[in-house]
């Protein structure tokens, strides 16, 4: 029987599996309009939250949850296009894992600072926490940038697997595990 390695605690875990959930479901509200903005920017307060929490758990968290752990730089790209890392060595992202980790949460990042400004232009109910600290011009552009930064946002997830429970351990010895 192969010996197993845990790549993932139980909050990165659950941070993943969360903010997993959480996109479609901003998507859908936005597309479904109405009452269901109200639980767009409640749950986009959730993806504020867990963005704030997976930041402090990087640099505070457990051993494996944390970005020095597996976030390497260029030359560590570099090195792992050309040589590979076995995963004995470095379990679970491999250096251009770890690059996607950390666009994929810039990018949450901006969409969730972008919504926190946006202005609700048919209502004007449901404008972004932070809209009153700009103005109606801006508001409506920042509005306009969140709305088309979702669509490249959303290629994202799909240029990597989705998170799986049979990743959460290491069994193979060269790929990564999410």
């Amino acid at each position: 029987m192969k010996n197993k390695t845990k790549v993932w605690d139980f909050p990165t875990r659950l941070f993943h599996w969360l903010l997993a959930a959480s996109l479609p479901f901003m998507w859908y509200s936005a597309k479904a309009g109405g009452d269901m903005l109200q639980w767009h920017t409640r749950v986009g307060l959730l993806v504020l939250f867990l963005l704030v929490f997976r930041l402090c758990w990087g640099i505070w968290g457990s051993d494996t949850a944390r970005f020095s752990r597996f976030v390497r730089g260029w030359a560590g790209i570099r090195g792992y296009l050309k040589n590979g890392i076995p995963e004995h060595i470095q379990p679970g992202h491999n250096p251009l894992g770890a690059l996607m980790v950390v666009a994929l949460l810039a990018a949450v990042s901006f969409q969730v600072g972008t919504g926190l400004f946006a202005a609700d232009e048919n209502t004007f109910s449901t404008n972004g926490y932070l809209n009153h600290l700009v103005s109606e011009h801006t508001g409506s552009l920042i509005r306009k940038i969140h709305l088309n930064f979702f669509k490249l946002l959303a290629v994202f997830p799909q240029s990597t697997s989705p998170p799986s429970p049979h990743t959460a351990y290491s069994k193979r010895k060269t790929s990564s595990a999410r």
